[in-house]
């Protein structure tokens, strides 16, 4: 049961982009899942290049593990963890074919009936000064923005993150601290 909550596909964004508790499923950042995995299949990437695809469906994974920033941290593999994972997918046997197109059908059912979900949550929220109560849950920074920062306010402030350190409109939390009214960003370490 918790795999399956885990796994099952909820709208991120209007254009039917989809994410599970922790798992990519179907966003601009899915593209370790290659051309032939169906929806239904989830993964993960990590910083250095790693991934890892598994599709129920056809009882197949894909674990890329890679070291894109050594050594000088401008390394791109992105485009190939898609063909290997293509690769995968393509020798897979005919026998998980009708399973994974009814995973597939059902996983793009839910992303539908998730996205659906959405969307009556926007149009409420639009007319309701009552937040849905499956509202979207903030990060600390997309708190502090909300609040004004009056949580920090007068303080110098030190921090840690690294790139993938943004708020809900994508800016760094770098940025986001160093412009933010009655506080001082005094340190920063990034990792």
């Amino acid at each position: 049961m918790t795999i399956a909550a885990m796994t099952q596909p909820h709208a991120v964004a209007e254009s039917g982009a989809a994410r599970g508790l922790g798992w990519d499923i179907a966003t601009s950042f899915s593209t370790n899942r290659g051309d032939l995995f169906p929806l239904g299949s989830f993964g993960h990437t990590g910083f250095t290049g790693t991934s890892i695809w598994i599709d129920p469906a056809s009882d197949s994974f894909v674990i890329f593990l890679s070291n894109r920033v050594h050594p000088d941290g401008k390394g791109d593999v992105a485009s190939l963890r898609g063909r290997v994972a293509s690769i995968v997918a393509s020798s897979i046997t005919d026998a998980s074919v009708s399973k994974a197109r009814e995973e597939s059908a059902n996983a793009a059912a839910e992303i539908l009936t998730s996205l659906a979900r959405l969307n009556s949550i926007t149009a409420r929220a639009a007319t309701s000064a009552v937040p849905a109560p499956d509202a979207q849950v903030l990060t600390g920074i997309d708190v502090l923005e909300r609040d004004g920062f009056k949580q920090l306010a007068g303080m110098r402030i030190g921090l840690v993150t690294n790139h993938t350190g943004r708020d809900r409109a994508g800016k760094p939390t770098i940025d986001v601290l160093f412009k933010a009214p009655n506080v001082k960003l005094v340190a920063l370490v990034r990792a």
